[in-house]
């Protein structure tokens, strides 16, 4: 069966689409390279993002500042160019198959992101949203990202309102359009009192102001007790650098 699978649905290269070798395990072709996408060594402690060059490694960013943002993570790829283009596939055009190829490149990039980390915490979509889009990206990452590094999924939070879509207001509007909108599933406690100790590690696809991972985060504290909470996305949409 996977041989004709293989066959009707050969592998694509994530940045170009283009078809690879027949039975490739590859991620990428051989004429894509992840370095377009990479963060210099200078990056946030918060958001992961880009410091100016005459700024220490693991300073605060300009825009964490501006933000607020306070739950610290690792963003692993610009939002920009191919890596966008792939995102939006992924999480638009009904390319489920692109999460477990973006957890091979993430753990890749970065394997310390995912040490420490009790549990992968999905960031949920609304049930009308997922009725419509069909799945939940973030799941579909976070269960990938499972697969790779052996950290259990525990999909606790849940969407109790649907909001309006992020992509198009302010850093404030943000906050304002989210405040409330998560929730936490039944058993969502005892579920946490089973993992061993650890993080609680957010996983969502692309991080831009933060509001998303920060409302999440003040969902999860009341249950997270001692444990720290921490972020990975697939990106970072910045002002500069994120929609060259």
């Amino acid at each position: 069966m996977s041989v004709l699978k293989n066959i009707l649905f050969p592998p694509r290269c994530l940045i170009c689409a283009q078809i690879l070798p027949p039975f490739s395990d590859a991620v990428l072709c051989a004429e894509c390279s992840l370095e377009p996408y990479r963060f210099g060594p200078n990056r946030c402690r918060i958001c992961s993002g880009p410091v100016p060059e005459d700024k220490a490694e693991g300073q605060v960013c300009a825009a964490c500042l501006m933000h607020g943002s306070t739950v610290p993570g690792r963003a692993m790829f610009r939002y920009t160019g191919g890596m966008r283009e792939a995102i939006h596939r992924f999480k638009y055009e009904d390319q489920a198959s692109y999460a477990q190829g973006f957890a091979r490149l993430a753990v890749e990039e970065d394997p310390t992101a995912f040490q420490h980390a009790a549990c992968l915490v999905p960031i949920p979509i609304h049930k009308s949203r997922l009725r419509t889009r069909g799945y939940n990206q973030a799941l579909l990452l976070a269960q990938a990202l499972s697969r790779e590094t052996g950290i259990p999924v525990a999909d606790i939070l849940c969407r109790d309102r649907a909001t309006a879509a992020q992509n198009q207001l302010s850093s404030h509007a943000r906050r304002e359009n989210l405040h409330g909108a998560f929730g936490m599933v039944k058993n969502a406690d005892s579920t946490l009192q089973e993992l061993p100790a650890g993080d609680l590690l957010l996983v969502d696809d692309i991080y831009t102001s933060g509001s998303t991972i920060e409302e999440a985060a003040r969902t999860l504290r009341p249950l997270a007790g001692e444990r720290k909470i921490r972020f990975c996305t697939l990106a970072l949409k910045t002002a500069a650098g994120g929609e060259a």
